[in-house]
């Protein structure tokens, strides 16, 4: 089992390489830089495809390497983003695709000594996708669940044009008067991070006037409250009869009350038919 806050503690959060051990052998795993951050994201669509929820029991069944080797290279892009992934978070330039002796598929790079099996690469690509992406989290969620946060998340971000890195290097030297120059020397990971932090101070600023004539009350962007990753989508009955300004008993009720009404209306119209 793969330990991601063991990996977090000791590596990501100090943009250190991230070395990773599989019986005698050690892959080290290289933060992607501001720089190459455009690049990377455009490529890590090739391994960060949920195949385990594609209509085919044949991939849900394969290796991720494996799904990669046999499936998806069928597309050149596939083709030149793994490579992108593989030289960027590896430092494998010249790779390549082979069978070993157990029939499995294989990446090698004979130049930079470095052979990575299907096995190998499950670990090696969860560790890629979390080190450089904050956001990024595979744990299991009900497929119609998962469904409904999509849709949430495209209907939240409907209309709205979000700033490029250019454009989010200039708001962060005018807030903050760190140089273009100096930010382009950052990890992707420390510079998504500065961002989320310049993002949250702007709207606590501006919004805490507005809270405080009002008398609402507003969370501290530094003195956050702990909450679940599902909080921000699932809202309990409680919580949903408090914003409306009702008793979450009389909802409960009325909502009662209008499924029996409904009922009683069903069986008369079918009396009537009768």
């Amino acid at each position: 089992m793969l330990d991601i806050e063991y990996y977090k503690h000791k590596y990501f959060i100090f943009d250190k390489p991230c070395i990773y051990k599989k019986g005698d052998k050690e892959f080290t795993l290289y933060p992607i830089s501001l720089e190459d951050s455009e690049d990377f994201l455009d490529a890590s669509k090739v391994i960060s495809i949920d195949k385990n929820s594609l209509p085919s029991v044949d991939i849900i069944q394969m290796s991720y390497l494996k799904f990669i080797c046999a499936v998806l290279v069928r597309e050149r892009k596939n083709i030149e983003n793994f490579a992108t992934i593989l030289k960027l978070s590896l430092h494998m330039y010249d790779p390549k695709i082979g069978i070993d002796v157990n029939n499995k598929y294989v990446i090698f790079d004979e130049e930079a000594d470095i052979s990575i099996t299907e096995k190998e690469f499950e670990d090696i690509r969860r560790l890629i996708l979390y080190q450089n992406i904050l956001s990024f989290d595979d744990s299991y969620i009900d497929p119609d669940l998962k469904k409904a946060i999509d849709e949430t998340n495209e209907l939240r971000s409907k209309d709205i044009d979000f700033p490029d890195i250019e454009r989010k290097m200039a708001i962060i030297t005018s807030h903050c008067g760190i140089r273009k120059s100096e930010q382009q020397k950052m990890t992707y990971r420390a510079h998504t991070m500065l961002w989320n932090e310049v993002c949250a101070d702007i709207e606590f600023s501006t919004s805490r006037s507005i809270a405080l004539f009002s008398g609402e009350k507003i969370e501290h962007w530094i003195y956050k409250k702990k909450k679940d990753k599902m909080d921000d989508y699932i809202i309990s009955g409680e919580k949903f009869a408090d914003k409306l300004g009702a008793n979450f008993q009389d909802l409960e009720n009325n909502a009662k009350v209008v499924n029996v009404n409904s009922y009683e209306q069903k069986f008369n119209k079918m009396e009537e038919v009768l």
